[in-house]
């Protein structure tokens, strides 16, 4: 265990923990917007960034990726330079996605007052580019996503932007998509997501749809799976188990 300070308290954490999991393990809260638990982190937002005293020199790092090695050090998550800084971030988060709840939540939190009202900007300019989804895609096996192009014209999308070959249309992508920006809609037991048109299996014991069939095949290798929702499997598996049946 390092013994380190934040914030004026000390504690002590496990080595190679990143600042971010430290200050949770606290009860500090340090906001994100390309941080997810399960993925990678990215640095990608920027708004995790706090101020380090290490060997007597301060600078500003991104607490989802700076893993704490030595003691003694001294992490200030919030002060007004942090302050001036994650305000500008949000500024330009909100540049994009205006009419996102959380980042407009971001803004009263940091005293932007002057947050830009419904706009004319497209559905392609609400992605935030923070490239959860893509590590979300990456981490399911169908690497069907990734940024295209640069500066300003820089987003995600699918190879040339026409339907994924890869793609299983799993949902990973529009569910850890901070601000909503992908859309994906289930329908009539067909699901459609990046152009793509997904007929939906249906639970055999709760008849729930629950998950498309090419999700199905690449998460059990097989083109005839078993057609159980999650809750239904774990209720079948505790029934077999109650009953003492053994299954090999």
């Amino acid at each position: 265990m390092i013994e380190i300070v934040i914030d004026g308290q000390k504690c002590y954490v496990e080595k190679g923990i990143t600042i971010l999991e430290a200050a949770k393990t606290m009860g500090i809260r340090i906001p994100t917007k390309c941080y997810h638990p399960g993925l990678s982190p990215s640095g990608s937002c920027r708004l995790c960034s706090v101020e380090i005293k290490e060997m007597g020199r301060h600078r500003i790092v991104m607490s989802c990726m700076f893993p704490i090695e030595n003691p003694g050090l001294e992490v200030i998550t919030f002060n007004e330079r942090i302050k001036k800084l994650r305000s500008f971030i949000v500024e330009m988060l909100l540049l994009r996605s205006p009419d996102d709840p959380s980042l407009k939540a971001l803004a009263r939190e940091y005293g932007i007052e002057d947050q830009p009202s419904h706009n004319s900007y497209t559905r392609e300019n609400k992605c935030i580019l923070c490239g959860l989804c893509i590590s979300a895609c990456e981490a399911s096996g169908s690497a069907a996503l990734s940024f295209i192009n640069r500066g300003h014209e820089r987003e995600v999308a699918t190879p040339f932007d026409e339907p994924s070959l890869t793609c299983t249309g799993c949902g990973a992508c529009a569910e850890i998509c901070p601000v909503n920006f992908i859309e994906m809609e289930d329908k009539d037991g067909v699901r459609f997501i990046w152009g793509k048109i997904f007929a939906l299996a249906k639970c055999r014991i709760c008849g729930k749809y629950f998950a498309t069939f090419e999700q199905l095949a690449a998460a059990t290798g097989n083109d005839e799976p078993e057609l159980l929702c999650m809750r239904c499997k774990q209720l079948e598996e505790a029934r077999i188990i109650g009953h003492g049946i053994t299954t090999g």
